[in-house]
C-alpha cells in the first residue's frame, strides 16, 4: 500500500510505517493557518493540484489495483487518477461540513456539493446516516455505512501496562469518588467549558480529568480557578495516546460536550474501556445502540450522570473492541476492492 498526502513542516517527504509507504511531495499551507480560511483553502487546492501529476506519474510507473480516498481535498484528483488508470475507486466520507447545522461557510458548502456530485467513487462509505443521505441525493453511487475506528493493538498494549489504582489515586482521594474523563482538543467545537458546567452541578465526589490542549486551554484553566473547581477538575494537557487510553480505562465515565462531531473516536475508545459514555446527540452517536452510551441534550448531562448507574470494571470490553475495531473498516474496504476487481 502507498499513501499520498499533503506534507506538513515537521514530517518527511518519504517514509515507511509498518510496511506502508507514505509519500508527501509538497505542502504549501503553514501548520498555524486555520483550515477554514480562504487562504488555507486556496493553498490546499494548489497543493493538491501539484500532487496530481506527481501521483499519476508514480502510479503509471507502478502497478496499481485501486484507489481509496478519505480526504475532501483529495477526492477530485482520486477520481481523475482512477479514470486515467482504469482502476476501482472507493471513497470514505467521515467528517463533512454539512454536519454543522449552523455557520457553514459558503465556500465549504460549495466544495462539498462538487465533491458529492462529481468526485465520489463507485462505492462510498460513510459513518453518519445524514452524510449517506446527502451523497445519495447528488450521486447514484453505491453508498454504505461503515464502522471501525479503535486501534486494537494500541488498546491491548495500553491495558497491559496500566496500573488502574495508581492512576486513580492521582485525582481520587476516596474509593467512593467517581472519575470522569474528557478527551479532546480544547477548541470551540469540543465545547470544554460545558464540561465544567456539568461537573459544577454534580456532587463533590465527582472528579473530572481533562486531557487535551488547544486555543481554549488558558481560558479553561482560568475558569477552573474562578469557579472554585481546582480540587475537582484537573487539566493534564496533551498526553501520549497510550497514557490517554490508560486514564480512560481507570475512569468510570467518558464525557463529551461537543457541538459538532462525525464519529467521535473517544466515545468508542471509552466503550471499549468499559466506560459509560455521556454525550449530546452529535454525529453518529444517536444512531448507535449500546447499553453504556447515554445520548442526551447537553443541558441534561448532569442529571444523566447522577441518575445512571456506573458499573466500572476497569477492563477491556472485548465485544465492543470487536465491533468498533479499525479492523472492521479495513476488512470491509478490502472486501469491496476484491468485489470490484472480479
Amino acid at each position: 500500500m502507498t499513501v499520498f498526502t499533503h506534507r506538513t513542516e515537521d514530517l518527511p517527504r518519504h517514509e515507511v510505517v509498518e510496511g506502508v509507504r507514505i509519500l508527501r511531495p509538497i505542502g504549501l499551507k503553514p501548520a498555524q493557518l486555520p483550515g477554514t480560511t480562504g487562504l488555507a483553502i486556496v493553498l490546499e487546492f494548489l497543493t493538491t493540484l501539484f500532487l496530481l501529476p506527481y501521483a499519476i506519474f508514480w502510479m503509471w510507473r507502478n502497478e496499481v489495483d485501486g484507489v481509496h480516498a478519505t480526504s475532501h481535498d483529495l477526492f477530485w484528483i482520486s477520481k481523475i487518477i482512477s479514470r486515467f488508470l482504469r482502476v476501482p475507486y472507493i471513497t470514505f466520507v467521515g467528517y463533512t461540513p454539512s454536519l454543522r447545522a449552523q455557520n457553514q461557510p459558503l465556500i465549504e458548502s460549495l466544495l462539498e456539493r462538487i465533491n458529492f456530485r462529481f468526485c465520489m467513487g463507485e462505492t462510498v462509505y460513510c459513518r453518519v446516516p445524514s452524510t449517506m443521505d446527502r451523497v445519495r441525493e447528488m450521486n447514484d453511487c453505491d453508498v454504505h455505512q461503515i464502522h471501525g475506528v479503535v486501534n486494537s493493538k494500541n488498546v491491548i498494549e495500553a491495558v497491559e501496562n496500566a496500573d488502574v489504582e495508581r492512576i486513580r489515586a492521582r485525582w481520587c482521594t476516596n474509593r467512593e469518588d467517581t472519575l470522569l474523563v474528557f478527551v479532546g482538543r480544547l477548541s470551540p467545537k469540543k465545547n470544554p467549558s460545558k464540561a465544567l458546567d456539568v461537573i459544577k452541578e454534580l456532587p463533590n465526589e465527582y472528579k473530572l480529568v481533562i486531557v487535551g490542549d488547544g486555543p481554549l486551554s488558558d481560558q479553561l484553566q482560568k475558569e477552573v480557578v474562578e469557579r472554585g473547581l481546582g480540587s475537582r477538575v484537573f487539566l493534564e494537557g496533551e498526553l501520549p495516546h497510550e497514557e490517554t487510553l490508560q486514564i480512560t480505562l481507570a475512569a468510570d465515565a467518558t464525557l463529551l460536550t461537543s457541538t459538532v462531531e462525525a464519529y467521535p473516536t473517544v466515545a468508542f475508545e471509552g466503550l471499549v474501556m468499559n466506560n459509560t459514555i455521556f454525550a449530546p446527540p452529535v454525529g453518529i452517536l444517536p444512531d448507535i445502540e449500546h447499553s453504556r452510551l447515554v445520548v442526551t441534550e447537553t443541558e441534561e448531562l448532569p442529571r444523566s450522570v447522577v441518575s445512571d448507574p456506573l458499573e466500572s470494571r476497569h477492563v477491556v470490553d472485548y465485544d465492543a473492541l470487536e465491533q468498533f475495531s479499525i479492523k472492521v473498516y479495513t476488512d470491509q474496504i478490502l472486501s469491496e476492492f476484491e468485489r470490484l476487481l472480479r
